[in-house]
């Protein structure tokens, strides 16, 4: 790791953003991983100031992420949820949960226990949710308010919509139990609630602080959340808005929740997952003790 550091420190690089940008976030991981605290963050502190020159990070360019999260905390209400227009919705083309928490939380580690059960199949980071949401937005006026107008036609439409964006995915399989793993559908709730209301959310919790930290560390492709992870202030205040708008939703819809701690997973892994497949109405099977095999 020492050689790492020298290397990166003396070599000469292409002075491009980019391949500045790397060595510097190299950097930063090779510091961390010599347990030199003080230069890890400072130099992960260079790498973000670096990355949000490079990526033309700004107020404005954060600001519509935020809004949205204000919007949803303003209009999920429980008057407004009950006036929802009722109508039998027919059950979803399968059975179905979504796997979901804050970037950095564990997601991508249970995604791949489940994937290991041959009875369930966990998707990589679609964004099938997203471009719903997006489609929704240019069909009608106002959002989320439109939500409570949806009628049977209307949902089944968003529905086979967001299963005809995953089917294009190359892993797609039509059997098993389907886990849509994606961390930020954790400030969609609403939405994935209003399309599937017996859909079940598996939440991955982790201590903020570590969260916190690991997203601001990490080198993200710039998109609507990860803009708000090269300042820590920024990653904080995104943190705190998505889990008092996750809040809200608790308290305003009826959804069908199973918690799991990412420590838990660390520490009694056998325990934790059976909680999770219990939850989801799968048997124990023995290899999902060999997820990393996979």
């Amino acid at each position: 790791l020492e050689e790492a550091v020298q290397l990166l420190k003396t070599e000469k690089y292409p002075q491009d953003p980019m391949t500045r940008l790397k060595v510097k976030h190299e950097l930063g991981l090779m510091y961390d991983r010599l347990d030199n605290v003080d230069k890890a963050f400072e130099q992960f502190r260079d790498f973000n100031a670096c990355a949000s020159e490079v990526f033309g990070i700004s107020r404005q360019r954060k600001a519509p992420y935020l809004n949205k999260i204000e919007r949803f905390r303003e209009v999920f209400t429980p008057e407004w949820v009950s006036s929802w227009k009722r109508q039998n919705s027919e059950k979803p083309v399968r059975n179905m949960a979504c796997l979901m928490g804050f970037m950095r939380s564990g997601t991508t580690l249970l995604q791949h226990i489940l994937n290991a059960h041959p009875a369930i199949y966990a998707s990589e980071e679609i964004h099938a949710f997203p471009i719903v949401e997006e489609e929704i937005r240019k069909t009608f006026d106002a959002y989320p308010e439109c939500m409570a107008d949806f009628g049977g036609e209307q949902i089944e439409h968003f529905r086979q919509r967001y299963f005809e964006i995953h089917r294009g995915d190359r892993n797609w399989q039509e059997a098993g139990l389907f886990v849509d793993k994606y961390p930020m559908l954790t400030n969609m709730a609403g939405l994935v609630h209003r399309l599937f209301p017996e859909e079940k959310f598996i939440f991955i919790k982790r201590h903020p602080c570590d969260c916190i930290l690991s997203a601001y560390m990490q080198l993200f492709v710039p998109n609507e959340a990860s803009v708000h992870f090269y300042n820590l202030d920024d990653t904080v205040n995104l943190y705190t808005g998505i889990m008092d708008l996750w809040e809200v939703y608790e308290n305003t819809l009826p959804l069908n929740v199973h918690y799991v701690r990412y420590e838990d997973i660390i520490e009694d892994f056998e325990s934790s997952v059976r909680g999770v497949l219990d939850f989801l109405d799968v048997p124990w099977d023995d290899a999902v003790l060999d997820y990393d095999q996979k």
